[in-house]
């Protein structure tokens, strides 16, 4: 079954990455990640830019300034504008939490890498990909894949970190057992001081 859905969303990421949408970026990665060749993938520099303001914006915020100049930072996935899965930089869906290297002298220099891979939390639960499908179809594809939780509905919500329902990371998790491999995101990219000001003060 799962050799199956794995041949289905194959075709499926291979159609949406060639796409001029936001969304072909992170449906490129996940492509990669299906076919399972292991290759590293570079992210585009603007990508890079704008998820890493997004994290690091909220580390500013909340005083972490100096944890921002120390060399090192490491970035959690709850460290982006938004919640849940959805509407989230593109950088989020290619490297999610990630320890980059910081330089800071005339503009901040930042480069980092990721093992692109899917994993729940501490207590087994799992983002989901919120889709607009009935509960009742949720369930049917929940049962015809053997309840391993791939598909979450009303009745097993408790299986996703937001409560929301749809196709569930762990799916993809376990498309590593049919062919898919991880593979490294890296990137590099550079902001400026006034850029970085103006995206801090933007809106306060």
């Amino acid at each position: 079954m799962l050799t199956i859905i794995r041949i289905v969303f194959i075709v499926v990421f291979f159609f949406l990455s060639k796409m001029r949408r936001k969304e072909s970026v992170p449906a490129a990665w996940m492509l990669h990640y299906l076919l399972g060749s292991g290759k590293s993938k570079r992210v585009q520099r603007r990508i890079a830019q704008e998820g890493l303001l997004s994290a690091l914006k909220g580390k500013y915020m909340y005083n972490h300034w100096d944890e921002i100049l120390s060399g090192y930072e490491g970035i959690s996935s709850v460290d982006y504008d938004g919640r849940g899965f959805v509407n989230r930089p593109t950088l989020f869906y290619l490297v999610g939490g990630f320890t980059m290297r910081i330089k800071a002298w005339d503009r901040l220099t930042l480069t980092g890498s990721d093992t692109y891979n899917w994993h729940g939390d501490d207590e087994g639960r799992y983002y989901v990909s919120p889709v607009r499908f009935p509960n009742w179809v949720l369930k049917v594809l929940d049962f015809v894949t053997g309840r391993n939780e791939y598909f979450i509905h009303s009745r097993n919500s408790y299986c996703s970190i937001t409560g929301e329902v749809g196709v569930s990371n762990k799916l993809w998790m376990a498309m590593e057992w049919v062919g898919a491999r991880p593979f490294t995101s890296t990137f590099t990219t550079n902001i400026s001081w006034k850029e970085w000001w103006d995206y801090v003060n933007e809106g306060l």
